[in-house]
């Protein structure tokens, strides 16, 4: 028998947590969170773990879950196995296992029918760089070679080569807005990644992003202005027609399907349906990339009828047990901590034979027992609201790393501040202005190349870059 203890990002499974008796709001994820974990570690006792969180987690807290759990970072895009742009780590102990093969997939390989879909209209063109990024083998200091992604974001491929590798489209490609460029307004191309879905946002292209997805005219009946033109590489918009880097033909603005949002975390098409729409994009949102985390657990090393424990750690919808059964696991008991009604709906429709434990904190009862209910909720202390899920709480980190991360928060802060400015004056000109905005873009640009996952710096360029582009033709 086999024992496996799976979890991670506990903060977009805990969207209600019950603490004492009564229903907190808590979007963080708390180092009380993943004391769950350790605590499930610690009597579970399994023979293998996998821990999941964002990428954009600060180092302090990275560094410290590796050292809590006892292994190191491994970080896995979805890109590679989907036609998703999803950055991860993932902490294990199935050792230097490398990175899955690229299979070179692209939002336009997984997109359903636009039938019954709200279209939306471009406003403005993009010229955003796109990334091009190598998968290399590179010798580590144990002498052992090891698989790295490499980007490089000059605006180049790699030099072309019989091997795939060289050159792999890990990043969506974004051709415009249709109103600003917050981030529920960028429209994508489906010829890159799709940006990653979230169980948060709102807005037109909230947890989803919004896509020029092509469409074949004769299969529809459309008003004019409900779709695109693109011939000879132009497009016409409200500015006039101007370049666009997509194919000839019609294209309509959409954001995705839930069974599309399946399809990007490889998971079968239909899978979370019984709840509502809403409901499926958080699940989905909140869940794992399916082939990945088959791709971590195809190095169990253990027959396919062997008995397997499963103890899964904020479940969702039970990615854990589908990816199981799909690398022929035959005998698995499976038990999991959720306590978010859609998901568990999800999870038991797909498989009965969950054994639903609730509330993960009681793991630190004394008298836990695998399998065990309680009549009473655990006694925890409750998290504090936060804006959004993807950013981690450390109100509860030790006290040995918090003056670290504190630090590292005030740096970025500092980084990010826009430049003070002079209160308007009759002595200020435009011509001042302008330069003003100038000066603020190089800046801009310099932390978008300080920080190429993060699309804010490069977006408030565009913002900025159009402000100046006004100021110029007005001859101001």
């Amino acid at each position: 028998m086999k024992k496996l203890l799976i979890g991670g990002s506990p903060c977009t499974h805990w969207s209600i947590a019950q603490h004492n008796g009564r229903e907190t709001e808590a979007s963080g994820i708390g180092w009380e969170l993943f004391k769950c974990y350790l605590a499930a570690k610690e009597k579970f006792k399994p023979d293998y773990f996998l821990y999941e969180n964002n990428r954009s987690a600060s180092e302090a807290i990275k560094e410290q879950i590796s050292r809590e759990l006892g292994a190191p970072l491994h970080y896995i895009n979805s890109a590679l196995v989907s036609a998703q742009n999803r950055q991860r780590f993932y902490v294990h102990n199935f050792g230097d296992i490398g990175q899955p093969a690229d299979r070179g997939i692209v939002l336009d390989d997984i997109l359903d029918s636009s039938e019954g879909e709200q279209f939306y209209k471009l406003a403005h063109v993009a010229k955003g760089a796109s990334y091009c990024v190598a998968c290399r083998g590179r010798y580590k200091e144990d002498g052992k070679i090891g698989q790295h992604l490499e980007p490089r974001t000059d605006r180049k491929t790699n030099t072309l080569t019989t091997v795939q590798k060289d050159n792999l489209v890990a990043q969506p490609i974004r051709l415009g807005d249709i109103k600003t460029g917050a981030q529920a307004h960028r429209v994508y191309s489906p010829y890159g990644k799709s940006v990653n879905i979230t169980a948060n946002g709102g807005g037109q292209g909230g947890k989803t992003g919004l896509y020029m997805c092509p469409i074949d005219l004769a299969d529809y009946t459309l008003e004019k202005d409900a779709y695109h033109v693109v011939k000879d590489g132009k497009i016409e918009t409200r500015y006039g027609v101007q370049e666009i880097n997509l194919p000839d033909g019609a294209y309509v603005i959409r954001k995705l399907k839930p069974v599309e949002c399946e399809r990007l975390q490889t998971m079968p098409d239909g899978y979370t349906e019984g709840v509502t729409d809403s409901q499926r994009y958080k699940a989905l949102g909140n869940g794992w990339t399916a082939e990945v985390i088959k791709f971590i657990l195809s190095h169990i090393d253990a027959e396919k009828d062997e008995p397997i424990v499963v103890l899964s750690m904020f479940d969702g919808i039970a990615t854990g047990r589908y990816v199981l059964e799909s690398l022929g696991y035959t005998n698995v008991t499976y038990y999991a901590y959720e306590i978010d009604e859609p998901a568990k709906t999800i999870a038991l429709k797909n498989y009965p034979d969950i054994i639903q434990l609730g509330d993960a904190f009681n793991l630190h009862r004394e008298d836990w027992e695998l399998g065990k209910l309680y009549d009473t909720p655990a006694l925890a202390k409750p998290e504090p609201k936060q804006e959004a899920c993807e950013e981690t709480d450390l109100s509860d980190a030790p006290e040995e790393i918090k003056e670290t991360i504190l630090k590292n928060d005030e740096l970025l802060r500092e980084k990010e501040a826009p430049e003070k400015t002079e209160q308007p004056t009759a002595t200020l000109g435009t011509i001042n202005a302008t330069e003003r905005l100038r000066k603020l873009a190089n800046e801009r640009k310099t932390l978008a190349d300080l920080h190429p996952d993060d699309d804010r710096f490069a977006g408030d360029v565009i913002a900025i870059e159009y402000a100046v582009g006004v100021l110029e033709a007005m001859g101001l």
